[in-house]
C-alpha cells in the first residue's frame, strides 16, 4: 500500500522537526556542560594562585625567622610578622574557596 504524497511530506516534516529539536537539545546540554567546566577551571586556577601566594608567604616567614635566629637582629622579624599576618588572611580566603 502506497502512502499518499501528502502524508509522505507530512511524515518527512515531522521527522525533520524531531531531529532539529533533538540537535538543539543536545547543543544546549553541551553548552551548559562547557560553561560548568569553565567555571570549575577558573575556580581551580584561583585555588592554585592562592596556594602559590601562601607558599611564598611561608618562605618569607621562614627566611625572616632564620635571619633573626642566626643574627639576633630584630629587623629580620618584620618580614616574619608581615608574612604571618598575610598568611592567615590567605589561608582564610583559601577556606572560603
Amino acid at each position: 500500500m502506497k502512502i499518499a504524497l501528502e502524508k509522505q511530506i507530512y511524515l518527512a516534516f515531522i521527522i525533520a522537526l524531531l531531529l532539529l529539536l533533538t540537535l538543539g537539545f543536545l547543543g544546549y546540554r553541551s553548552a551548559n556542560s562547557l560553561m560548568e567546566a569553565l567555571k570549575w577551571e577558573k575556580h581551580t586556577q584561583e585555588v592554585f594562585l592562592r596556594l602559590d601566594d601562601t607558599l611564598i608567604l611561608a618562605i618569607d616567614a621562614e627566611t625572616g625567622g632564620r635571619g633573626f635566629v642566626i643574627t639576633g637582629n630584630e629587623s629580620f622579624l618584620e618580614p616574619y610578622k608581615n608574612a604571618s599576618l598575610k598568611f592567615k588572611e590567605n589561608f582564610a580566603r583559601l577556606q572560603t574557596l
